[in-house]
């Protein structure tokens, strides 16, 4: 049975390969997957406390709303607020948390695909350690394939998690302005109020 050449290993490298060597290749590979996998799993977990600080403000901004006396300042900022929160809860949700596949090392043996391979390496009579080069060479491809997948994943996630923290700051900017807007307004009346008290015209 003929099989795919692989790109990443020639045939000529392989039968170069010692089972030390090869060792040492799996071994760094596995490193590069493990550390991959971390840098993706961080940011699920800084996903979850954005998640957890911004279900925080919405309810305080919604008891914000809820206990106003008519300022609209307050209403505005909270719905703004309230509004805000939504987007950034929904896409931490369905881009970054709930849309997320993490390609680990390693197998299920129903997908080592054993028979095949085994009938591969005995009709080209590669045995022993030249059959576990093969071997290794094979799965190092599939470690590569699943470092692309990932990193692609994590590319994506990041795009989605740094369109929160805009959404945040865009927020919190606007809702400063309103309250620095809202302040001068209310000095502007007092002046206003004190010359009127003091120098009548």
């Amino acid at each position: 049975m003929a099989m795919e050449q692989k790109s990443i290993i020639s045939e000529r490298t392989r039968n170069e390969l010692d089972k030390s060597t090869v060792d040492f290749y799996l071994s760094e590979a596995e490193k590069q997957l493990d550390g991959v996998i971390d840098v993706s799993n961080r940011i699920t977990d800084r996903s979850y406390i954005l998640l957890t600080g911004i279900i925080t403000v919405l309810t305080g901004f919604g008891w914000i709303l809820n206990m106003q006396d008519g300022n609209i300042s307050l209403v505005l900022i909270s719905v703004i607020g309230i509004l805000a929160s939504i987007v950034v809860l929904s896409i931490l949700i369905l881009k970054i948390i709930c849309i997320h596949t993490v390609w680990l090392a390693g197998k299920k043996p129903s997908e080592l695909d054993i028979d095949i391979f085994i009938d591969y390496y005995s009709s080209c009579k590669i045995k022993g350690d030249k059959r576990y080069v093969n071997i290794v060479a094979d799965h190092l491809e599939a470690i590569e394939n699943k470092i692309a997948l990932n990193l692609e994943d994590i590319r994506i996630r990041t795009i989605w998690y740094s369109r929160c923290l805009k959404i945040c700051l865009f927020t919190i900017c606007i809702i400063v302005g309103i309250l620095i807007a809202e302040h001068f307004t209310s000095v502007w009346a007092l002046v206003h109020h004190w010359f009127a008290l003091h120098c009548p015209v």
